[in-house]
């Protein structure tokens, strides 16, 4: 597909300093991008450097940017750099061909189960007895959707995604690779001689609209009732939900995060990386987790932002780092005071 700059700049509310009939084809990196592409600026302070000199044929910049020199490359200036190049992504992969209606001749669908005729299931996936499957949705090859489960409209399960028996999933939900929603959960207890027992596993997974679940992330069904994913949580790819969790709406987990059993997670919080946390605790709304934190207590203050671990507030974290990179300096001045003190007993004869 082809666009010009001012094509380009129409579809965003932009504004064009440059060659408005500049022809682009794609979007590219700004640190090799070439002729024909469009390229973006939505981090100045580690990226402006490349801005000046590159090759792309246009650059999306902040409306606010004050250039240091003279940019080569013909710039559309908007008000949100990450947000017009989403929506121009969006607009690309709607152009993308989706697979056809239907059902892969190679692919098992039970006789009970319910599979829109609008729906696609690619070769070797599975569709259990009693599975509902949604209009518009796209299971991919060898993706399963076990017995009893339910798969909404507009759904996605790519490949090797397996969604198990029970579970419920709302519309435009996107499952990836290899993620598994629904197996059970890690709960045994113990038995007096010390052996582990199983706890059965007799809940589900119930996930509810515009919700995505990153590849190879796992969400334990419940004990009883349900683990819960509420409408347009975004897991990342590697994250670990554990039994009877519940998300609130729009949170975001970042990678290999793991979260322990029974913990309820608000509405629009933020886990960085690695995050840890412990089971049956609570997040309230808006709580910010920076990267490899443990939690181990609830945090009950709305839009709290924690560092460590153990987690604590953002000042209190700080603070301590920062005596932690002064206790060198600090151990060399104590050295020069025992030298001293040590001196001054010498002088003063005391022993």
């Amino acid at each position: 597909m082809q666009f010009t700059v001012q094509q380009i700049a129409d579809l965003l509310g932009g504004t064009i300093e440059g060659n408005p009939d500049a022809i682009l084809h794609t979007i590219g990196r700004i640190e090799d991008a070439g002729e024909g592409e469009l390229a973006f600026l939505s981090n100045p302070k580690k990226y402006a450097d490349y801005a000046y000199d590159s090759d792309a044929t246009a650059l999306l910049v902040p409306k606010d940017f004050e250039a240091a020199r003279p940019f080569k490359a013909t710039v559309v200036r908007v008000d949100n750099v990450q947000e017009a190049i989403a929506g121009l992504l969006r607009m690309y992969a709607a152009t993308i061909p989706q697979p056809s209606p239907g059902v892969d001749p190679s692919a098992f669908v039970h006789d009970s189960a319910s599979v829109h005729p609008g729906a696609h299931v690619g070769a070797f996936a599975y569709v259990g007895e009693n599975a509902t499957v949604g209009e518009g949705t796209i299971l991919e090859p060898q993706s399963f959707v076990g017995s009893g489960a339910s798969l909404g409209d507009n759904c996605l399960l790519q490949t090797g995604a397996r969604l198990l028996h029970g579970c419920v999933v709302g519309n435009r939900v996107r499952l990836l690779a290899n993620c598994v929603v629904g197996t059970d959960g890690f709960g045994h207890t113990r038995e007096a001689d010390g052996a582990w027992i199983r706890i059965p596993h007799l809940g589900n997974v119930l996930i509810e609209d515009d919700v995505e679940v990153g590849a190879c992330t796992t969400i334990d069904r419940s004990i009883t009732g349900s683990t819960i994913l509420r409408r347009g949580v975004k897991l990342d790819n590697l994250v670990m939900v554990a039994h009877n969790v519940t998300i609130d709406e729009h949170t975001a987990a970042a990678a290999q995060v793991g979260i322990a059993g029974s913990a309820k997670l608000g509405k629009r919080i933020q886990l960085g990386g690695q995050v840890g946390m412990a089971g049956h605790i609570v997040l309230a709304d808006g709580v910010e987790v920076a990267a490899q934190s443990g939690l181990k207590d609830s945090i009950l203050e709305e839009g709290s932002k924690v560092f460590g671990s153990p987690a604590k507030p953002f000042r209190q974290w700080a603070a301590e780092q920062s005596s932690i990179r002064r206790i060198p300096k600090m151990m060399e001045q104590i050295k020069e005071l025992k030298k001293e003190l040590e001196a001054l007993k010498k002088g003063s004869g005391v022993v």
